[in-house]
C-alpha cells in the first residue's frame, strides 16, 4: 500500500467520525408561550422539510434531519449534514393538532397546550 493511499484512507476514516460526531450538533431553537399554545422555532438553514422527520408527543417533540453530502474531497467541511434534537416540553400538549411548517430554513412548530381544567358534576 502507498503512503498516498494511507493517507487518502485516513482522511476517510476522519471523515465519517466528524460526520458521526455532527449529528451531536444542535440546532438554534427558540420556544415561544403564547396564551393556548406554544411556538417552537428551529433554525435549520440548507435543510429542505423533506430532510426533517418531527415526532411529536404529549411532552415532547423529536426533530431529525439528515441531508446527503456533496461528491468530492473536502478540503474544510464544518457544516452539519444530520442532527437529532429531543425538546422537553413545559407543558402537556394536543399532539393530535400540532401544525408545522418551514419556511427559509426555519422549521416552525405550533403546539396547541392541553389546559388542566375541572369538571362540573351534579350532587345526587
Amino acid at each position: 500500500m502507498k503512503l498516498q493511499d494511507i493517507i487518502e484512507r485516513m482522511e476517510k476514516e476522519f471523515e465519517e467520525i466528524k460526520q458521526m460526531i455532527g449529528i451531536k450538533k444542535m440546532p438554534s431553537c427558540d420556544i415561544i408561550e403564547k396564551e393556548d399554545e406554544l411556538d417552537i422555532l428551529i433554525d435549520l438553514p440548507g435543510f429542505s422539510k423533506k430532510d426533517v422527520e418531527l415526532e411529536i408527543g404529549e411532552d415532547y417533540v423529536r426533530v431529525k434531519a439528515s441531508r446527503k453530502k456533496r461528491e468530492g474531497r473536502y478540503v474544510i467541511s464544518e457544516r452539519s449534514y444530520s442532527f437529532y434534537r429531543s425538546i422537553s416540553l413545559p407543558y402537556k400538549v394536543d399532539a393530535d393538532n400540532a401544525k408545522a411548517k418551514m419556511k427559509n430554513g426555519i422549521l416552525e412548530i405550533t403546539l396547541p397546550i392541553k389546559r388542566k381544567s375541572g369538571k362540573k358534576i351534579k350532587i345526587e
